[in-house]
């Protein structure tokens, strides 16, 4: 994936003015995704169907979670103010899988996280965000980002509830 970016990247840059060209790097930008194919997406499924989050890396792995609507938010100021350059749009906290996902659980009202065996901390990182800070209006903390995970899962039970009494 990284190196695909990194390729998009060169190849924009090629011929694209560097005062007209903004590149963005995003964290792991999550929101309302059931039925979706990403790790959110898979893990609200998982929920529905076995009341549980599957994980395949360690749950104590750290990563950059931002909600889909702070990224917009960041990336709609960037445009406005007509930024070039290369942007990391991340939150530029620490969130546990750990914590990120008993955040979907206790919105949800019920489930369990459960790992695969063997299962190792891997691919953690948290975006340096002081470019994006120095020019944007926004700034995020980690307890904003549990409560729109909260948020999500709660939302989830009431469209299975919805399901479940059609």
């Amino acid at each position: 994936y990284g190196f695909n970016k990194s390729l998009s990247e060169k190849y924009c840059r090629s011929f694209i003015k560097s005062d007209n060209l903004l590149i963005i790097r995003g964290s792991n930008i999550f929101g309302d995704e059931y039925g979706r194919k990403s790790f959110t997406g898979m893990a609200l499924n998982r929920l529905v169907s076995k009341s549980e989050i599957l994980l395949d890396i360690s749950k104590k792995t750290i990563r950059d979670f931002i909600p889909v609507n702070f990224f917009s938010e960041c990336l709609m100021q960037l445009i406005l103010k007509k930024c070039s350059g290369v942007y990391n749009i991340g939150s530029g906290v620490g969130t546990s899988l750990e914590d990120f996902c008993n955040a979907l659980i206790k919105g949800y009202g019920a489930g369990s996280i459960a790992t695969l065996s063997g299962v190792v901390i891997k691919d953690q990182f948290i975006l340096d965000n002081q470019k994006l800070l120095s020019v944007v209006s926004c700034n995020i903390d980690k307890s904003y980002i549990l409560q729109y995970a909260i948020n999500i899962g709660k939302k989830l039970k009431m469209e299975e509830e919805k399901r479940k009494n059609v």
